[in-house]
């Protein structure tokens, strides 16, 4: 037998085996997805995350996810390394193409992912990797989005009564924290880290990512919302750290929005006001806000582009999809942009974003 009809034998078998009685509907703005799973702790964690977002629809869904709790899964393929990305080291996946489909395996947790047009799978220790089925199930919702022509953004977004700004900067530039900081003004969160983004009629039209921001202490502790999810032993261990060292830390912790802002601040789709791109540094050089024509800055255009990645699957699976400069140049002539720059100050950063709002 080739390696690709001994996969899908394997995959066969573990089906076979496992009774998926277990189940979850997520609505993501026009989609809905379907997880099945054998896993109790599992559901139970995907229940708690995806809370904001549960459906009791009885309608067909657009995905079925079936996340299986079994052993690693030895998927006698030959798997190609996925290069990490610039200014990464760590190799965290190998593939190949399965008939139609895709393969890829995390090589730190041994999770085997499969997915074709029709079937979505999740294979491994489901319950201990809860995080990359969440993610699995998101970039399912990237698919679905992709595919009627989105464009895929690297980027935070916050909105106030539909109208939306789409926060992006170079790794490290604290789009998270920024969009969080804005929240303080009774704004509604959109994602925190994909942002898929359209042009519908005369109007940019933007859709979220069901993932909760994670974050370090020193945004924790530097957003009053925020303090609640450290303990009070926490908070004095994190205060004893350097201001400048706290930012440093690997340490991060999930926000979950409607426990540190309200029910309903949650939403995964708002109309397109402004693109806000954050491009300044820890100096003392006072902090700037200026608009800006990114066709004459197109320096900054790779700050909020990308690539949809191994979890997206074109028509062609061979394909690896690079972002198209001008697609993007084209779909922000559509809004105001705006370029942070000088010294990080997310207090006048959040002064300004929302008088942009509010214009």
């Amino acid at each position: 037998m080739t390696d690709n009809c001994t996969f899908k034998h394997i995959v066969q078998e573990i089906l076979d085996k496992q009774e998926l009685n277990k189940n979850i509907r997520v609505r993501l703005d026009d989609c809905l997805i379907e997880v099945q799973t054998n896993s109790g702790p599992l559901l139970e964690k995907l229940d708690h995350y995806f809370q904001p977002f549960s459906s009791q629809e009885k309608t067909a869904p657009d995905f079925i996810v079936k996340a299986v709790e079994c052993p690693c899964v030895d998927t006698r393929l030959q798997l190609t390394l996925k290069e990490p990305e610039p200014g990464k080291e760590k190799i965290k996946e190998e593939y190949c193409h399965v008939g139609n489909g895709r393969v890829v395996r995390k090589t730190i947790s041994g999770m085997v992912f499969y997915f074709n047009d029709r079937l979505n799978l999740a294979l491994g220790p489901c319950s201990v990797n809860d995080n990359q089925v969440i993610n699995f199930v998101n970039n399912r919702f990237i698919q679905w989005k992709l595919d009627q022509g989105c464009l895929l953004c690297h980027a935070a977004a916050v909105c106030k009564n539909g109208s939306g700004l789409i926060l992006a900067g170079f790794s490290g530039m604290g789009k998270s924290t920024l969009a969080l900081h804005l929240m303080n003004k009774d704004l509604t969160f959109i994602s925190n880290d994909r942002l898929m983004v359209e042009k519908k009629g005369a109007e940019l039209k933007m859709y979220g990512v069901a993932k909760l921001p994670r974050v370090n202490p020193g945004t924790i502790l530097n957003n009053p919302s925020l303090t609640g999810i450290l303990s009070i032993e926490e908070i004095n261990q994190f205060q004893k750290i350097k201001s400048e060292d706290i930012w440093d830390l690997e340490q991060k912790y999930d926000v979950f929005i409607d426990q540190c802002f309200g029910p309903d601040k949650f939403n995964l789709t708002s109309n397109v006001k402004a693109l806000v791109l954050l491009n300044w540094h820890h100096t003392d050089e006072p902090f700037k806000c200026k608009k800006i024509d990114l066709r004459q800055r197109q320096e900054l255009l790779s700050a909020v582009m990308k690539s949809p990645g191994l979890f997206y699957l074109s028509v062609d699976p061979a394909e690896y999809l690079e972002p198209d400069r001008e697609k993007y140049l084209d779909l922000f002539s559509h809004c105001h942009v705006y370029e942070l720059s000088g010294g990080v100050n997310f207090y006048k950063a959040a002064q300004e974003c929302y008088q942009i709002l509010k214009e």
